[in-house]
């Protein structure tokens, strides 16, 4: 066991987090899963795998993630989505570290898996590394509704750990585009916040590209039927995103 505490963010997600808890039980005697208002059975399912329970409002995914910190009983942090259970190899590398220097943060390599299937090219193939353990006094989250980062303290020393995040982003084909949709109106609000502008390039021109980069370029045609659904389901994410945008924009 480290002295870390695992906080798992998580909105009706019945079907992933038993597993997301149970793949870091060895790792920390604090695990706490920080609900949104679910109406299906994640509370009791974070209940029947042993994790502590807290329950506040969703405010976006930047101040719901610091907010969360606070539940935490101890300052080291993995942060982790309910969809996000850990490797083997990842949760050993975990176990191998000191957590002595809370200048030290780490970066996480993340799996991308679409209806039980690894992704391996396209936009969701790509390896992705990211800021998801660190020392909650010096390091915080971007305030931001969606595709939040986390802000470093000067000084801090970015390592990279062995093992992954396994990501499982969707059950199906009903369940992405949901999600897509959702994080269509959660970025057209942050870029709205941060003064971004909305045109006819941009929500007509950069959905082609998207679909042209991701398909083709980074080869997502390989991954078969499910990679030309992920780089058309992003193309239209960026479409939507912007016609909102614009929206917002013109009220």
């Amino acid at each position: 066991m480290k002295p870390l505490s695992v906080v798992i963010i998580c909105r009706n997600e019945e079907k992933i987090i038993g597993t997301t808890i149970e793949s870091v039980k060895d790792i920390t005697d604090d695990i706490v899963c920080v609900d949104n208002g679910s109406t299906d059975n994640t509370l009791s399912v974070i209940k029947q795998f042993g994790a502590r329970l807290e329950e506040t409002i969703w405010e976006g995914f930047g101040k719901t993630r610091n907010k969360a910190l606070a539940f935490a009983k101890y300052d080291w942090i993995l942060m982790l989505d309910a969809d996000e259970p850990v490797d083997t190899v990842l949760k050993q590398s975990i176990l191998n570290e000191n957590f002595t220097d809370p200048y030290l943060v780490y970066k996480l390599t993340r799996k991308n898996y679409f209806a039980g299937t690894h992704l391996k090219f396209g936009e969701w193939g790509r390896k992705a590394s990211h800021i998801r353990l660190f020392h909650r006094d010096y390091t915080k989250w971007e305030e931001a509704e969606v595709h939040e980062k986390v802000i470093l303290p000067p000084g801090a020393v970015v390592k990279t750990l062995n093992g992954h995040i396994l990501h499982y982003t969707a059950d199906n084909v009903t369940d992405f585009e949901t999600k897509m949709t959702k994080y269509a109106f959660l970025s057209a609000h942050k870029y709205y916040r941060y003064g971004t502008k909305s045109n006819f390039f941009k929500i007509y021109i950069s959905p082609v590209f998207s679909f042209i980069l991701n398909y083709f370029f980074r080869l997502g045609f390989l991954d078969g039927t499910r990679g030309f659904f992920i780089a058309r389901t992003s193309a239209l994410y960026t479409h939507l995103k912007y016609v909102i945008l614009r929206k917002m924009q013109r009220s």
